[in-house]
């Protein structure tokens, strides 16, 4: 696969959305797991160039989804917005399954 082909999967939000959700389930929501996914999506894309999209400067893109420090829910936010992405969020019974 080419390097164009293989970073092309990084830029079809719905390609993006099923790899996160299954990211979600097998991390078992770990955050930093799922930060480094976001990571590894971003740079797929160019940080430079998701930065100036997302209004996120390249640092704090790299900072927060690598782990150095702790990704911030505005910045996850922001960056799943720019992917052409929205959360939503299902009921579950009070156990948490």
């Amino acid at each position: 696969m080419t390097t164009v082909g293989r970073h092309a999967r990084f830029r079809h939000p719905a390609a993006v959305a099923a790899l996160l959700e299954a990211c979600i389930i097998e991390s078992d929501g770990d955050a930093q797991i799922i930060a480094r996914t976001l990571a590894a999506i971003v740079h797929a894309q160019g940080v430079r160039d998701f930065s100036q999209r997302s209004g996120v400067s390249c640092r704090q893109l790299r900072r927060e989804l690598t782990g150095r420090r702790p990704a911030q829910f505005a910045t996850v936010l922001q960056v799943t917005r720019t992917l052409g992405l929205s959360l939503h969020l299902t009921a579950t019974s009070r156990d948490g399954r």
